[in-house]
């Protein structure tokens, strides 16, 4: 994900997959939703990172499944949400403005997307 004026900027990310939820009252739901769905898609696993941007002052380590089961807890905490996974090959990112991001790096999604052309 790209930074830009303090924000991650999915679109500027090759791949990045992007959702948004208008409605307050759907968010918590729709933030659970899109990180479960990223999650079966992608088969992410391993160590996450996760860090808010205000409203705590430490950040967590767990695994993807730990965080799965515990998402309404942490997205109930009004702030910006980052998971980052420890060999920081992936990120997800939920914004209070109900923007829902899941991104690779560039060079992984490049080398990704050479091997899906290959195989067809």
């Amino acid at each position: 994900m790209a930074f830009t004026q303090n924000f991650l900027q999915a679109r500027e990310v090759p791949g990045a997959i992007e959702l948004k939820e208008e409605s307050a009252n759907l968010q918590l739901s729709a933030f659970s939703a899109f990180f479960k769905k990223m999650v079966e898609i992608h088969r992410l696993k391993g160590r996450v990172i996760y860090i808010g941007d205000s409203a705590i002052n430490f950040s967590l380590l767990s695994s993807v499944y730990v965080f799965v089961k515990h998402l309404d807890a942490i997205f109930s905490i009004p702030q910006h949400h980052y998971f980052i996974v420890e060999d920081y090959s992936w990120c997800l990112v939920f914004t209070m403005e109900g923007d829902m991001s899941f991104g690779l790096p560039p060079y992984l999604f490049e080398a990704l997307n050479v091997t899906s052309r290959n195989s067809k």
